[in-house]
C-alpha cells in the first residue's frame, strides 16, 4: 500500500504589519492633514488680506498658488536626494519646523513681498513630508499593503481640505472678536493675523514629539537580508 503524498501548506496568508508601522502611518496622516490646513488657512482671509496690503485678486492668486506651489513642486527633487542619504524622521521634523515657522511669520508680514516669502517657506517645509514619509512607508509595509498604506496617508489631504472648509466660516467670525496679542518690537497681532498665529501655537512641538516616536532605527531595514528574502518569496508566489 503506497503512502499518500502530503502537500506542504501554501503560504498565502497576508503579510503581517506591526502595530508600530500603523502608529507611524497615523502620525504621517496627521502631519499631512495639519500641513494642508496650514496651506489653506490663507484662503480663509482673502478679503482682510486685500484690505491690509492693498493687493489685487491676481496678487492673492500668486500668494495662494505661485508662491507655494512653485517651491513645493521643485524643492521635492533635491529633497529626494537627502531622503535617500539622511535620517528621514529628522528630515520630517525639520520640515514641520520650517513650515510652522513660516506659517506663523505670515502674521507679522508688513508687505506683499514679505507675505510672498513666507508662503514660499511654507511650500519648502511641506515638501519634505511626502518623499520622507513614502520612503519610510516602503520600509514599514510589505508591497501587498502599500496600496492601503498610501490610501490612508492620502486621507490626510482630504481630511485637511474638508476641515479647512468646515471651520473657515467660524474662524473668520472668531477673528473679529479676538483680543490682540502684543509683542515687543513686532507690535499688536489682531484679526486674521491672530488666527494664523494661533494655528501654530503648540503645533510644532506636538508634531515633533509624535514624529520623534517613529524611530528611524526600527524602520531602516529595506536592505536587510530577511527583508530581501521575504520580498523574493512574495515575488515567487505572484508568478
Amino acid at each position: 500500500m503506497s503512502a499518500t503524498p502530503t502537500t506542504a501548506p501554501s503560504s498565502t496568508a497576508a503579510p503581517t504589519v506591526s502595530g508600530h508601522a500603523w502608529y507611524a502611518l497615523g502620525i504621517f496622516m496627521a502631519c499631512y492633514t495639519l500641513s494642508y490646513i496650514d496651506r489653506q488657512i490663507l484662503s480663509t482671509f482673502v478679503d482682510p488680506i486685500k484690505m491690509d496690503f492693498g493687493v489685487t485678486d491676481a496678487e492673492v492668486g500668486m500668494l495662494q498658488g505661485l508662491a507655494f506651489a512653485l517651491f513645493y513642486t521643485f524643492i521635492g527633487l533635491p529633497l529626494g536626494y537627502f531622503v535617500d542619504r539622511t535620517n528621514r524622521r529628522n528630515l520630517i521634523v525639520m520640515g514641520v519646523l520650517v513650515w510652522s515657522f513660516f506659517t506663523a511669520s505670515c502674521a507679522f508680514a508688513t508687505s506683499f513681498n514679505a507675505l510672498f516669502i513666507s508662503r514660499m517657506g511654507v511650500g519648502i517645509g511641506e515638501a519634505t513630508l511626502g518623499p520622507a514619509a513614502f520612503s519610510l512607508m516602503i520600509d514599514m509595509f510589505p508591497r501587498q499593503r502599500m496600496g492601503v498604506a498610501s490610501s490612508v496617508f492620502y486621507w490626510g489631504n482630504l481630511l485637511g481640505a474638508g476641515l479647512a472648509l468646515l471651520i473657515g466660516g467660524a474662524v473668520r467670525e472668531a477673528a473679529a472678536t479676538m483680543a490682540p496679542w502684543n509683542f515687543p518690537v513686532l507690535g499688536a497681532v489682531t484679526g486674521w493675523r491672530r488666527i494664523d498665529l494661533d494655528a501654530e501655537i503648540g503645533g510644532p512641538g506636538a508634531h515633533q514629539h509624535l514624529v520623534a516616536r517613529t524611530q528611524e532605527r526600527r524602520l531602516r531595514h529595506r536592505h536587510h537580508p530577511l527583508r530581501l528574502l521575504r520580498d523574493a518569496q512574495q515575488d515567487h508566489q505572484l508568478t
